[in-house]
This record gives structure tokens, C-alpha cells and sequence, in this order.
């Protein structure tokens, strides 16, 4: 099971939706966060699946959450443990604007991406800048999120607060 990373590899215990669990050697388990790899064919096509360990369950095993559909994934399966934290690639386009990847991210897009439901309401603002408040839930949680967001709406109304840029056209 050892890998040419220095890091031992696994494989695949459990599959159940997102929530992949791997078996490693007891004394090697990945560190939580870390990025797992895991090879799928489907349909023909190779594809490359990132888990990220979210959990030690016990008896060697390590609970990780899929960043994409794990459609294939069978028990067995080898796992690269690549020993770096995880990472979620974010589009550098959203409905044709172009967005700056260090500022123009909420979030919502990771949170959405894993399934569990996410807003983000505007807040107010700081010295002329938009401020947004990030509510997240449990997954199955809809209902929940979008009532926090419905009640700040209430609370605090903020669509005459902020002025829609001339260049970006809402339509």
C-alpha cells in the first residue's frame, strides 16, 4: 500500500453518496483535511475523484466527503493519500462575469458543492464596501436556510441600501 509520495495508500471500504470510507494501515492514517485521490471508469472514462478526510472512525478507517459525484466508486478501490490539504477549484466565470477568484468568492459555492445548503445575505456595509452574512445548514436543511435568510430580509432590509453597478447589467 505505499505510494511514491512517502504517504501509504488505501482503499475503499464504504460508499455511501458523497461519504467515501477508506482503510489505511493503522499507524498511517491521513491527517483530517488531507486530499484523497481515487481513479473511477466509467462509461470508458477515467476520471479523478478529490475526497477530503473529514473524520477518524475507527479501526483504521477514515470518513471522507467526495467533491464530485462517486457514480463507479466500488469497495476496493485504491486510494492515493496525497498528504496536502484539500482544495476546492473554483470557476473563474459565473453566468458570463468574469470573477476575481481572490475576492469575488462567497462560501456558498464549497458548501452548495458537498450538498449542504448555503446563502449569503447582504449585512450592510464598512466604509462604503458590501458586508454578507454566510448561513449554512445541515444537509436536508433547505427549509432552515432560506427562513434565516428570509428573517434577516425582515429584520434588516438591505435592496435600497446598495446601488446596482451601471456596467453589470441584471437582466
Amino acid at each position: 500500500m505505499a505510494a511514491t509520495n512517502g504517504h501509504a495508500n488505501g482503499r475503499v471500504v464504504r460508499v455511501i453518496g458523497p461519504v467515501v470510507d477508506v482503510e489505511f494501515p493503522p499507524t498511517e492514517l491521513p491527517e483530517i483535511n488531507t486530499a484523497l485521490h481515487l481513479d473511477v471508469e466509467l462509461g470508458g472514462e477515467t476520471t479523478t475523484i478529490t475526497c477530503e478526510v473529514a473524520q477518524h472512525i475507527g479501526d483504521a478507517v477514515v470518513r471522507a466527503i467526495a467533491l464530485k459525484p462517486t457514480d463507479g466508486v466500488v469497495r476496493g478501490s485504491p486510494v492515493e493519500n496525497t498528504g496536502a490539504p484539500g482544495e476546492v477549484p473554483l470557476p473563474d466565470v459565473i453566468e458570463g462575469v468574469k470573477v476575481d477568484g481572490a475576492i469575488g468568492w462567497t462560501l456558498t459555492y464549497p458548501a452548495n458543492f458537498t450538498g449542504h445548503p448555503a446563502t449569503s445575505v447582504p449585512a450592510g456595509q464598512v466604509d462604503g464596501l458590501p458586508v454578507g452574512m454566510q448561513i449554512m445548514g445541515r444537509l436536508g436543511a433547505d427549509g432552515d436556510v432560506l427562513a434565516a435568510a428570509g428573517a434577516m430580509e425582515r429584520i434588516r432590509p438591505w435592496s435600497d441600501t446598495y446601488a446596482v453597478p451601471a456596467e453589470r447589467s441584471l437582466a
